[in-house]
C-alpha cells in the first residue's frame, strides 16, 4: 500500500509540473536581476517572508518526496516494520519526559490548591481587620461624642 501510495504521488502529473516549474523559476531567478515591482492589489501579498517561504517550499517538497522514497524502500507493501535501533531509546526518553511532566503537573496542582487556601485565609483576615477597624472607629466616635456631651 505504501509503495502504491508513493508511486501515485511520485507519478502525479501536477506534482511533476509543479516541481518542474519550481526548478525553472529558480534558474530564472538566478539569471534575472531583482527589480522591485510596484505595489498594487495583485502583488500586495508578496513580502520578503513569502519569498523566503517559497524558497523553503521547494526544499520541503523535495524532502517529502525523499521521505516517501525512503519509506517505500524501508517497507514492503503491506508491512510496516521499523527496525530503527534509536526508536526504543527515543520512546524510553519520551516516556521518562512524560512521567516528569505528569509529576510536575501534580505538584503544580497541589501548589495551586495550597495558594488558593492561603488566599482565602488572607481574605478572611483582611475582612476581619476591616470589620474590627470599623467597630473601633464607631466606638471611638461614640466616646468622642460622650466626652463632648459631658
Amino acid at each position: 500500500m505504501t509503495k502504491w501510495a508513493s508511486g501515485r504521488i511520485l507519478e502525479n502529473k501536477k506534482l511533476k509540473e509543479y516541481i518542474a516549474n519550481l526548478k525553472a523559476e529558480s534558474t530564472a531567478d538566478a539569471n534575472a536581476t531583482e527589480v522591485e515591482p510596484q505595489k498594487n492589489l495583485s502583488n500586495a501579498a508578496d513580502t520578503p517572508e513569502s519569498k523566503d517561504y517559497a524558497e523553503e517550499k521547494e526544499d520541503q517538497d523535495e524532502q517529502i518526496i525523499n521521505a516517501f522514497q525512503v519509506l517505500n524502500d524501508v517497507t514492503s507493501p503491506g508491512e510496516l516494520d521499523f527496525t530503527n535501533p534509536k526508536l526504543a531509546i527515543l520512546m524510553s526518553e519520551m516516556r521518562t519526559r512524560w512521567d516528569y511532566v505528569r509529576k510536575r503537573e501534580a505538584e503544580l496542582t497541589e501548589l495551586e490548591t495550597h495558594l488558593t487556601e492561603q488566599l482565602q485565609a488572607l481574605h478572611w483576615h483582611t475582612n476581619s481587620l476591616t470589620r474590627n477597624r470599623n467597630e473601633l472607629n464607631q466606638l471611638f466616635d461614640g466616646r468622642v461624642n460622650l466626652i463632648r456631651q459631658e
